[in-house]
């Protein structure tokens, strides 16, 4: 039931039919963040300051990353101010989709959505 993402430019993983899912993300302290994702699939992430727009996959982007968690999780790391992010979770693979789950540490405590 996931919607379908066409990644940014220059992403490697440039297909249109990968599913995706969108969590928001409130940080309420200034501070060095760490975002990893465990799965059995390899997975891409995506980081957009709000309003995250599928169609135009450029605009916000703040980070994205791959595989630097490991067994094909992706690791954002990065300062992140007080706001309201998107985390955009996608499959390095089209038409993959299966549970995974978000971990999230930092100077201070993190909403997810």
């Amino acid at each position: 039931m996931s919607s379908t993402y066409a990644a940014p430019t220059g992403s490697p993983i440039p297909s249109n039919r990968h599913y995706y899912i969108v969590r928001k993300i409130f940080v309420n302290t200034y501070g060095y963040y760490v975002i990893k994702s465990s799965s059995f699939i390899d997975l891409y992430g995506y980081l957009y300051r709000d309003p995250f727009d599928a169609t135009l996959p450029m605009v916000n982007l703040l980070m994205q990353n791959d595989d630097t968690g490991g067994r094909g999780q992706f690791l954002i790391q990065g300062l992140l101010s007080s706001s309201l992010y998107n985390l955009v979770v996608t499959t390095y693979s089209p038409n993959v989709t299966g549970p995974f789950s978000i971990s999230i540490g930092g100077p201070g405590p993190v909403i997810i959505q």
